[in-house]
């Protein structure tokens, strides 16, 4: 026959119950610790990524403002663009323009005969008006003939002149009226 031990505690029941007890209290106190650590690291893991998908998102909205500024400034270069190639063309029209009245004045210069004085040019669209003083009726004459002569007037006038030939006066007071030929002539 097998004897079996018996184990004899010599601890009273009560203290071995308390200390049961205790146990019991400090597994609970401990599984809850877990439990809480357990949640709050589980409630960590997505508000760090909320956090970091908040960033993104502010990373992004960024970008799209950053982009829509960019839409806005290439709108703007292409007006200014335009608007360059519209004063570029008002330039070239007016430096075209220079050069047609450059080309008038020089006309003028060498048809101006010597002792005829020119006071006053007015310019329009369609002609120049010249105010003077001439030596003589005759020398008028000659530079009335010479501005026709140019090929730069449809036609050459004098719609008014004072002085001359009549004694009173030496010189000739005078007004001529140039009316310049069309491009398509």
């Amino acid at each position: 026959m097998v004897s079996k031990a018996k184990d004899f505690n010599f601890v009273p029941y009560e203290i071995l119950k308390q200390q049961r007890s205790k146990n019991k209290i400090n597994l609970i106190v401990l599984v809850s610790i877990l439990i809480v650590v357990l949640a709050f690291s589980l409630l960590l893991i997505p508000y760090t990524e909320l956090k970091n998908l908040e960033a993104k998102k502010v990373f992004f909205e960024t970008s799209i403002q950053s982009t829509a500024k960019i839409d806005d400034i290439v709108k703007l270069i292409s007006i200014k663009q335009v608007l360059l190639a519209v004063k570029e063309d008002v330039l070239e029209q007016i430096e075209q323009n220079e050069s047609d009245l450059i080309l008038v004045l020089e006309e003028l210069e060498k048809a101006l005969p010597e002792d005829t004085y020119i006071q006053a040019i007015s310019f329009s669209e369609k002609g120049i008006k010249l105010s003077g003083v001439a030596r003589s009726d005759v020398v008028l004459a000659n530079f009335i003939r010479s501005l026709k002569h140019t090929g730069l007037f449809e036609e050459v006038y004098v719609p008014g002149y004072s002085g001359g030939s009549d004694g009173l006066e030496d010189n000739v007071t005078f007004t001529v009226d140039c009316m310049i030929k069309s491009v398509d002539d």
